[in-house]
């Protein structure tokens, strides 16, 4: 994956086909962030995300290919809705097919006629995760009684929050930043920033701030740098 130009915040290119655009906060905003992320975590969603909903219809989520779990929700998403991620790349206009090459499942473009196949689907769902700093969900029980404890725990969490709204999660991150020593953006600066440099300059400020806080103990005598990993000795790290 191309980092850098993640941290650029250009549009990343998924193949000749497909470019994955990059929102500016202020666009999120404009969307709507509770609807943006919700479109985000439908796309890339996992069996294990949807594992109540699937039981309930009588399917071993275990037993989904998570590519097929995507082909088949493809028609959900119209390019109105798509379009501040895929620009006017229409996701419901895709078709199930087979390669006739590899004989593997595939989705087609009917008019464009190229294959969304598993190797792209891949990328698309890597991106997007690594610009949001989402993590691949993959639940796998070792057993039908631990599996039906995973299950109940999902679905008690869903009743839950069943007639909540979804928690704010840009806001108290824009206030916290906007306001941190450490970050260059002033408050009418951050509209402009793509979603990923954002999440990304969080994850960086809190290194640094572990190293600072680890630092000081050292010096202080508190801290036995022996038992710090070097990891946290090195703000300049990947994140």
């Amino acid at each position: 994956m191309d980092m850098l130009s993640l941290l650029r915040g250009v549009g990343y290119p998924v193949n000749e086909h497909l470019t994955i655009r990059h929102p500016r906060v202020g666009e999120i905003c404009d969307y709507g962030e509770h609807e943006y992320y919700a479109l985000v975590s439908m796309l890339t969603a996992t069996p294990s995300d949807l594992m109540v909903q699937l039981t309930d219809m009588g399917i071993d989520y275990e037993a989904v290919d998570e590519f097929q779990l995507f082909a088949t929700c493809c028609g959900a998403f119209s390019p109105e809705r798509t379009r501040i991620l895929l620009g006017d790349f229409d996701l419901s206009a895709l078709r199930a097919g087979v390669h006739p090459a590899t004989g593997e499942f595939v989705l087609v473009h009917p008019e464009k006629g190229f294959f969304f196949d598993k190797a792209v689907y891949e990328i698309f769902v890597g991106v997007l995760r690594q610009m949001h700093g989402m993590k691949k969900n993959t639940e796998h029980a070792g057993n039908a009684t631990t599996k039906q404890i995973m299950i109940d725990e999902a679905r008690r969490r869903m009743e839950r929050q069943a007639g909540k709204p979804p928690p704010l999660f840009l806001p108290p991150i824009l206030s916290a930043l906007t306001n941190s020593p450490e970050f260059k953006y002033g408050f009418r600066d951050v509209w402009d920033m793509p979603i990923y440099t954002l999440m990304d300059a969080v994850r960086r400020i809190q290194t640094i701030r572990n190293y600072q806080f680890i630092m000081s103990g050292v010096y202080s005598g508190n801290v036995d740098i022996k038992k710090v990993s070097r990891k946290e000795l090195d703000w300049l790290s990947e994140l």
